[in-house]
């Protein structure tokens, strides 16, 4: 990638500066994707809520698959079955965007 790509994407995200020889197996494409979906969230979330941002997706997360059992009462069944169809637009969302950046490459 250009110079000025590479000041882009470490505006964007400045912890990429940590990664060093392991971006080598990356794409210019991926490396700005990752960088710009980092910044967004960056943007969007204080530092504060972040945290708690990420345990919430991990534990939306575990409880979908924990519910695909069928075991679990019906109240939680019924949040799960809240939480599914939102948790798969998000994933969903994140994955094409990063199939559009790499079709884009």
């Amino acid at each position: 990638m250009s110079e000025e790509e590479a000041l882009e994407v470490m505006q964007a995200n400045p912890a990429v500066l940590q990664c060093g020889p392991s971006l080598m197996s990356l794409g210019p494409a991926e490396v700005k994707l990752f960088a710009t979906v980092r910044g967004l969230g960056n943007k969007l979330l204080p530092p504060e809520a972040r945290g708690a941002a990420l345990a919430t997706l991990g534990a939306s997360i575990l409880l979908v698959v924990a519910g695909s059992n069928g075991r679990l009462s019906p109240e939680i069944t019924l949040l799960v079955d809240t939480i599914r169809p939102i948790l798969g637009a998000v994933l969903a969302t994140v994955f094409f965007t990063a199939l559009y950046g790499s079709a884009r490459a």
